[in-house]
């Protein structure tokens, strides 16, 4: 029953760190991690702090970015689970001038461990599988 409780508990989180990520409901997304905890995105790895306020920051900057999630798959054993979850994002922005949208498919690769009593995000990990990038405007060129 333990392991059944730690796989809803886990999964749980998982979509709360979308709904809070997405949200900026930054106190609740940080109770999601471990002290430890590391973030490591497309772009490069950094304690999930430094992400949170690099977040923060490019939202200012006009950042518009929105996570769904699909399947998540958890293993656990002992104090430490890794899980596995399909997710995909959508995020707006400008490239030379030129509004677009990227669409990209990806898995988040979690390491979690159990820290004073409940699961702990320690690393996440991000895998792409597939992206894609439109021009929002027909008439718009882009040249990459």
């Amino acid at each position: 029953m333990e392991y059944l409780e730690g796989i809803m508990e886990i999964k749980d989180k998982i979509d709360r760190w979308v709904i809070y990520r997405d949200t900026a409901q930054w106190d609740k997304f940080c109770s999601l991690w471990h002290p430890d905890g590391v973030m490591a995105t497309t772009e490069k790895e950094v304690p999930y702090r430094v992400f949170v306020e690099t977040v923060k920051k490019r939202i200012k900057e006009g950042l518009d970015v929105i996570h769904n999630i699909s399947s998540t798959a958890v293993d656990i054993n002992g104090p430490h689970a890794v899980a596995m979850t399909k997710f995909s994002f959508r995020q707006r922005g400008y490239i030379d001038g030129v509004a677009c949208e990227v669409e990209c498919y990806e898995r988040h690769y979690d390491l979690w461990e159990k820290w004073q009593g409940e699961w702990k995000l320690f690393y996440r990990g991000t895998i792409v599988d597939r992206d894609n990038l439109y021009i929002l405007n027909p008439d718009d060129t882009l040249i990459i």
